[in-house]
């Protein structure tokens, strides 16, 4: 197949917002969808003769991952001893921790504040709950620390769907 100079441009064009969609990830940002939507572009160019369906695909892998973004930091509070409470802090801790850190320090506050969000509000809450409670403080440090871990499997499985899409689609193109 030959390429033009405008085909190779374009590819290289392409690239390069891939590569800023795979870093837009871990800073809590929604890198996969930005992904997609220039793979989107892309087949929009083409008549939508490279990738078809495989687009519906890509976005509900998108959406798998948002969905276990939101629900592993709770899950894995909960598996290292956190009760409804401390499950619902690291949930609502994430999000609240997401906007307080984008409104200080966009991006990286982004990403910072999620992780501090979700491991603080889920200490505090189980600490409450068993403030009367001998280790009552270990408690409620356990659910934080496993919020915190959650959120960053969550990452690492939101990295992973996204380097799984521009791989496969990266072959594709060329």
């Amino acid at each position: 197949m030959f390429l033009t100079i405008g085909d190779i441009i374009l590819r290289v064009i392409l690239m390069a917002g891939l590569a800023v969609g795979l870093l837009l990830i871990p800073l809590g940002l929604s890198g996969n969808f930005v992904i997609i939507g220039l793979l989107a572009l892309y087949d929009l160019t083409h008549g939508f003769s490279i990738f078809g369906h495989t687009l519906l695909v890509f976005l509900g892998l998108a959406v798998v991952g948002e969905v276990v973004e939101a629900l592993l930091g709770s899950a894995m509070a909960k598996r290292y001893g956190a009760g409804k409470g401390g499950m619902a802090g690291a949930f609502i801790g994430g999000i609240v921790g997401a906007i307080a850190g984008s409104a200080l320090w966009a991006p990286i506050g982004t990403l910072i504040g999620s992780f501090i969000g979700a491991f603080l509000l889920a200490f505090l809450l189980e600490w409450f709950i068993h403030r009367g409670d001998e280790g009552g403080a270990a408690e409620g440090f356990k659910a934080g620390w496993g919020a915190f871990v959650g959120k960053f499997l969550a990452m690492g499985f939101k990295v992973s769907i996204g380097i799984g899409i521009v791989v496969w689609s990266v072959a594709r193109i060329w």
